[in-house]
């Protein structure tokens, strides 16, 4: 998934398509008899195009958002700074999903 225009990486994909929302969300329906369950709610690169999608809208109506931030090349240190954060999420998502498994007889390896 690619938010930045594959022609001229300095300039912001405003087409509205990588909005939050328009993802393909995880589908968590485990049918029985599986070796494992699917727990996880995004990987990397969907963390981080999620928060990259919301840096221009507001959060609260009290404070200013980001919307003079017009970057999203990944080598700038405001990008960088949610490559991180996405990793975590992925990292955090990763041993949730994990531990999820170890809860079920089915699909527990301990």
């Amino acid at each position: 998934m690619s938010w930045i225009d594959d022609a001229n990486p300095t300039e912001i994909d405003t087409c509205g398509c990588h909005s939050p929302g328009t993802e393909k969300r995880n589908n968590r329906n485990n049918r029985p008899g599986k070796p494992e369950i699917s727990y996880r709610l995004g990987t990397h690169g969907s963390f981080l195009a999620q928060m990259i999608a919301q840096i221009p809208q507001a959060a609260l109506a009290d404070y200013p958002t980001l919307e003079a931030l017009k970057t999203r090349r990944l080598d700038d240190s405001a990008i960088a700074l949610l490559d991180a954060w996405a990793v975590v999420a992925d990292v955090l998502t990763f041993y949730q999903e994990r531990i999820a498994n170890e809860n079920y007889l089915s699909t527990a390896t301990e």
